[in-house]
């Protein structure tokens, strides 16, 4: 149910900005989902080459590349939607991935992003976990995963981006890690039950959601990462 969430506010954030053109990217596509969330035929690439296969069984219609969104092979002013959800905490340098999509983006060019938040139900438990385990508690076993705090997500995204809008998703706490959670049967009636107050909470309180939804347009002065 986040993730359905998640491409919920995704596909509401892009609709409401009012620019978005003919020409679309996604990054860290996965296995194709986040690729539907633009309404239309998109380029999607991810650095799995087995991930790809199967998202192009899954949604054929999209353009599928194996590519490094620290050097993306696309020239400047290719695109006018970038959507980049639950990738800019793996990358080695977030800072060179956002130049980047500036840089591939046309002037006013929309970015969608989102990504886990520190302030949040999950991030306090993620803590907990870390401290007791004495060890860093990652989500599948990424080699880098590094959560955000909305200050420090604006921050990152100020040279390249004015910031539009603000969304959250997912405001409760978590029902268990892998297969250890609660049963389903209970679950699922309680959250759907709930759904109301999650909808009324993301344009509210999105500083304390389990991910950080933010939709921005691309400054008109490119500028490239010095580090």
């Amino acid at each position: 149910m986040v993730h359905a969430e998640k491409r919920a506010v995704i596909s509401d954030l892009i609709t409401r900005a009012h620019t978005v053109g003919s020409h679309a990217l996604v990054v860290g596509c996965g296995l194709g989902e986040d690729a539907e969330v633009v309404g239309k035929p998109a380029v999607a690439v991810d650095l799995s080459a087995v991930a790809l296969v199967e998202a192009r069984q899954r949604y054929s219609w999209h353009t599928y590349l194996v590519a490094d969104a620290h050097n993306l092979p696309f020239v400047d002013d290719s695109f006018d939607t970038i959507v980049c959800s639950e990738v800019i905490e793996h990358v080695q340098d977030p800072l060179q991935m956002l130049a980047e999509f500036q840089r591939v983006l046309r002037r006013h060019g929309l970015l969608v992003v989102t990504t886990p938040n520190w302030s949040s139900f999950y991030g306090i438990a993620r803590y907990l976990g870390e401290l007791v385990l004495r060890r860093p508690v990652t989500s599948a076993g990424q080699p880098i995963d590094h959560w955000y705090t909305k200050g420090l997500l604006e921050e990152h995204l100020n040279p390249y981006f004015e910031i539009n809008e603000w969304r959250g998703v997912w405001f409760f706490p978590p029902i268990g890690r892998g297969r250890k959670t609660l049963p389903t049967s209970i679950v699922v009636p309680l959250l759907r039950f709930l759904l109301p107050v999650e909808h009324f909470l993301q344009s509210r309180l999105s500083a304390y959601a389990h991910l950080l939804a933010v939709s921005c347009v691309a400054r008109g002065t490119k500028l490239r990462n010095q580090r």
